[in-house]
């Protein structure tokens, strides 16, 4: 979360032209990378700890996944229209949000085949390099991967190669849970109360920081242009 925030900045700073970085090589594409692999295959292990928490009662875990996927594609729908109206060249259409909520609903039939979702997941990584090479006019097949030769956006995770990233993060949720579940929860009982207090505060509330730290970093850094100038 630390360096989605550290990373965003960077990038508010430099399309605000308030600095000069290249955020499209060296330390901050890599630090982009770091990012999105960390937040895809830690979205897919999530999945897979809901799911063993809820799945005992079906009706229960589906009508869970169904409401999460509904608020994610909600909230995406909300950065799509607000993108659109300020920087229609650059607007999100499949953000991340956009893409977990999808990817949320795909992996419901996919969790029963466990560790297999990292041989599925490979295939569909191997080839997102076939699909990302075939343009197209249609922007409705964008969620997949299929690209406009002049596409641009703020945010774009489309389902090849990135879906195969989540059922990493799925089939690496299953080994965790069947290997080092109670480790972790050993681990976790030595952590001072209060400082358990504040991971869990945030790992219940990560969409929320998610949602307004853009706002927040575009908010300061437009008072301080106003400010300076």
């Amino acid at each position: 979360m630390l360096a989605m925030i550290i990373f965003h900045a960077a990038f508010d700073l430099t399309f605000f032209k308030m600095v000069n970085f290249d955020m499209r090589q060296g330390i901050w594409i890599i630090l982009a990378r770091f990012v999105q692999l960390t937040f895809i295959i830690t979205t897919g292990m999530t999945m897979v700890l809901a799911f063993q928490k809820r799945n005992k009662v079906p009706e229960v875990w589906i009508r869970w996944a169904l409401r999460h996927a509904i608020i994610l594609m909600g909230w995406g729908m909300v950065i799509t229209f607000i993108t659109w109206i300020f920087f229609s060249d650059q607007a999100v259409k499949f953000g991340v949000l956009h893409f977990y909520a999808v990817a949320s609903i795909l992996s419901l039939s996919l969790l029963r085949l466990k560790y297999w979702n990292s041989v599925l997941g490979l295939f569909i990584i191997l080839f997102s390099t076939f699909i990302s090479q075939v343009p197209v006019t249609s922007e409705w097949l964008l969620p997949v991967g299929f690209l406009q030769i002049d596409f641009s956006s703020f945010d774009y995770f489309p389902l090849f190669p990135w879906f195969g990233v989540f059922l990493q993060g799925v089939a690496f949720g299953f080994w965790f849970y069947d290997q080092k579940w109670r480790e972790f929860l050993a681990f976790g009982s030595r952590i001072p109360l209060k400082v358990r207090h504040i991971f869990e505060f945030l790992g219940r509330r990560c969409l929320l920081i998610y949602l307004i730290h853009q706002p927040l970093l575009v908010g300061i850094l437009w008072l301080w242009r106003m400010l300076v100038n």
